[in-house]
């Protein structure tokens, strides 16, 4: 695949509100004419979970071509099983995630909860502050 193409397949529609008719450019553009023969499988990631269920309302271009998958948030036992932190601990640290897999997976292991805010502020590009910015 050349550079122009490789650049053309890789896209990002975070939030806009053409998403619809971007989709549609990025079907025709890459998925029609550089890969007509190849099977695709195109991921949609979004927490807006009424914007991607109206992707797939009838009328729309990708009625019945898609399959929802919702993926709850971490759980309290969940940040416990990661960390390896009995209970207390455990869901201090899930008051500081929020349920974000993401977060969590930054946490250094053996910092405590009030440790580990001090150290993600100092850094702008910590998963927590990352996730936190909206678009």
């Amino acid at each position: 695949m050349s550079r122009s193409r490789r650049n053309a397949a890789f896209f990002t529609a975070s939030g806009q509100p053409t998403i619809e008719a971007d989709l549609r450019l990025f079907s025709e553009a890459v998925i029609e004419s550089i890969l007509p023969d190849t099977p695709v499988l195109l991921i949609g990631i979004g927490s807006d979970l009424a914007m991607m269920e109206a992707l797939n309302e009838c009328g729309r271009p990708f009625h019945q071509r898609a399959t929802a998958l919702v993926i709850p948030p971490l759980s309290p036992a969940d940040a416990a099983e990661m960390l390896a932190w009995p209970a207390a601990e455990a869901f201090d640290a899930y008051l500081v995630l929020g349920g974000l897999p993401l977060v969590l997976d930054e946490w250094p292991s053996g910092l405590t909860a009030l440790d580990y805010v001090a150290q993600v502020v100092a850094d702008q590009l910590s998963a927590m502050l990352v996730s936190g910015n909206g678009p």
